[in-house]
């Protein structure tokens, strides 16, 4: 059990609607370990965002628990939920997000600046994970002057500002053209490794799930099978 990192315990969604109710989630249960990539595969609008949502503490589970480090994060209420999640968490996105305005440096300080917390350590930080993205050399450059995997890396490090434990990643891939989607997986797959972090995806992508320690697969609400891939 040290090594347990997160425990989801019959975890449930149901959206009410004028005409009955929707169960996306199914009394789902799963454990991640520390430092594990782990891919969590299944059709679409089978739930897997849904279920990111709730690991991420965006949105609530109808009934059941997610346990990180061994406590229950639902127990706290919204504003200390924010905190912990800030703390905690980062997100990465299929769309990237980036404000177009501003350079990738500064999309990648721009939540330090608006939490008045810039520092030279937080720059520092910046400039380190651009040449881990292998993008230093674009950190003057605006969203618009980036290719699409350039945008996505930037998301990336953004995810990385805070040095989250948890990283969540919701087909973070699904934008771009196949070659540009495996430097992509690579690249998560060796921040995972490099940082000790626990990476959990969704995914569609076959080669992105292939990568992972382990892969489970949604369906009908439920994880039903566990399939042990090889990278």
């Amino acid at each position: 059990m040290d090594n347990i990192f997160l425990e989801a315990e019959e975890i449930s969604k149901v959206y009410h609607s004028g005409e009955g109710k929707i169960e996306v989630l199914s009394n789902l249960s799963f454990e991640v370990k520390k430092g594990e990539f782990l891919a969590i595969v299944g059709n679409s609008g089978i739930g897997k965002s849904t279920l990111l949502h709730v690991l991420g503490a965006l949105d609530r589970p109808s009934t059941g628990t997610v346990k990180i480090e061994n406590e229950n994060i639902f127990a706290k209420n919204d504003k200390e939920l924010a905190v912990y999640r800030n703390k905690t968490m980062g997100f990465i996105f299929q769309f990237h997000h980036l404000l177009p305005e501003f350079t990738a440096f500064e999309n990648l300080i721009l939540p330090t600046m608006i939490h008045s917390q810039k520092t030279k350590a937080t720059e520092d930080l910046a400039w380190e994970l651009l040449e881990k993205i292998g993008l230093k050399n674009r950190a003057t450059h605006k969203p618009s002057e980036l290719s699409g995997g350039e945008q996505q890396r930037i998301a990336v490090a953004r995810a990385l500002m805070n040095r989250p434990k948890l990283v969540l990643a919701d087909e973070p891939s699904g934008n771009l053209d196949v070659k540009t989607s495996n430097e992509l997986h690579n690249l998560l797959k060796q921040i995972c490794k490099d940082n000790e972090q626990t990476f959990v995806i969704v995914t569609h992508d076959e080669n992105l799930a292939s990568l992972a320690d382990r892969t489970l697969e949604i369906v009908n609400g439920k994880i039903v099978e566990k399939i042990v891939s090889t990278p």
